[in-house]
């Protein structure tokens, strides 16, 4: 019993070295990117083993343009979604100032990533926002959430909508960013869309062209898909008829 015992304690000794260890080297990740250091795979890489969540986390191609685009962004940024990529954006958009709002559908989770800002002295508005339906779709409930009057850039990584939606809500999957967005009169230059490659994401993005006029860049590499979305200015808050 006495061996037992002393097993698990040492478990749990091992565990917390090497969740500091993955903390120390997330945060040095953070801090090059806030020095402006090149934004290269390597680095995007460490960051991933790091953060530890890689069954959830999203591919590298993925967070080398979404990492990219909001260093390049000037103007707020949304993340539809939190983990890895919250603490990213936020890294290389605050030396411009540029703020960063995330909605994120689980409660828990939205404290796990709150803590994780505070912990590498990262800033954004992080808000729980349960997903409700909006027509023949289900999105964030954002009717309490104070949001820019235009994104530059949406990190559209989530929600995820599973059961107990019905199969006709859950093959909407994603598309209600742009839509509930024009509704409250809030454009947007940009999406990201991630895992462009799932079967659900072709209807989409057909939805989003017939709708607002989208034009859009498929990346596809051995990571996965990710999909370059840029609404017609003209109809970027509200849909085309």
């Amino acid at each position: 019993m006495r061996d037992f015992f002393g097993k698990r304690q040492l478990r749990a000794i091992v565990t917390s070295v090497r969740r500091a260890m993955d903390n120390h080297r997330l945060g040095s990740v953070v801090d090059r990117l806030r020095s402006g250091a090149p934004i290269d795979r390597e680095l995007l890489l460490t960051a991933r083993r790091a953060w530890g969540n890689e069954a959830w986390s999203a591919d590298l191609r993925y967070l080398e343009e979404g990492t990219t685009r909001a260093s390049r962004s000037t103007a707020p940024i949304l993340e539809c979604g939190t983990g890895l990529t919250t603490l990213l954006a936020c890294a290389v958009a605050e030396r411009k100032g540029v703020p960063v709002y995330c909605l994120e559908q689980d409660a828990g989770w939205t404290e796990v990533v709150r803590e994780a800002l505070a912990r590498y002295g990262l800033s954004a508005h992080v808000s729980y926002a349960p997903l409700v339906p909006h027509g023949d779709l289900v999105w964030y409930d954002i009717s309490g959430i104070e949001l820019p009057r235009k994104f530059g850039l949406v990190l559209c990584d989530g929600p995820a909508v599973l059961e107990p939606w019905s199969p006709e809500i859950r093959a909407g999957w994603r598309a209600g960013v742009l839509p509930v967005l024009a509704k409250q009169g809030i454009a947007v230059d940009e999406v990201l869309l991630d895992d462009a490659d799932e079967p659900r994401a072709a209807r989409l993005l057909e939805r989003w062209r017939v709708e607002f006029g989208c034009e859009e860049v498929v990346i596809g590499t051995s990571d996965g898909a990710t999909a370059v979305v840029r609404p017609r200015p003209a109809l970027s808050a509200q849909p085309a008829h």
